[in-house]
């Protein structure tokens, strides 16, 4: 199991205190962290990425598996989906209250702080993290969710879905 953690910061920038901050943590060996995103939220509502922290993630959609989850959070409450894309997200079935929330809470102008964690994360790292101001969420992932995910990211069929994305470099 992993989870997924957003930091939604007011503004565009995100303070440099929390990246020192999850570097103690992984030192400690309290946070397990496989990858890093910076989403910058612009006028028109479309995301800026930045990696930070990012480390090769062997069988993880060749590093794009967290950019590409984002963008799948943001697209599929904001768009207009058809049957296929709704019937993917059913099957897959990601927290929809953090998914609200999230949308909800990152604005144009806003910047959101994505940590990709290993495992479970305990209240007291939480509270380190969050120390540094931003909107805490998070989410888990089973393996099962992960399995689905990477599937979709690598351009394979779910189930009787018709949805694949594909990544072109």
């Amino acid at each position: 199991m992993s989870k997924l953690i957003a930091l939604i910061y007011a503004d565009a920038h995100i303070p440099a205190e929390i990246y020192e901050e999850v570097r103690r943590l992984q030192n400690e060996g309290r946070l397990d962290v496989l990858d890093v995103l910076e989403v910058e939220i612009k006028d028109n509502g479309k995301l800026k990425y930045e990696q930070a922290m990012s480390r090769p993630l062997v069988g993880h959609a060749e590093g794009l598996f967290l950019p590409a989850l984002v963008g799948l959070l943001f697209f599929n409450p904001q768009q207009a989906v058809n049957d296929n894309v709704q019937k993917t997200m059913a099957d897959i079935s990601l927290d929809k209250n953090f998914i609200q929330a999230l949308t909800a809470g990152a604005l144009p102008r806003n910047s959101v702080l994505f940590l990709y964690l290993q495992n479970d994360t305990n209240e007291q790292t939480l509270n380190r993290i969050s120390q540094h101001g931003g909107q805490l969420l998070q989410m888990s992932l089973s393996g099962s969710q992960e399995e689905k995910l990477e599937k979709l990211f690598h351009g394979h069929h779910l189930g009787d879905s018709q949805v694949t994305l594909i990544h072109s470099p």
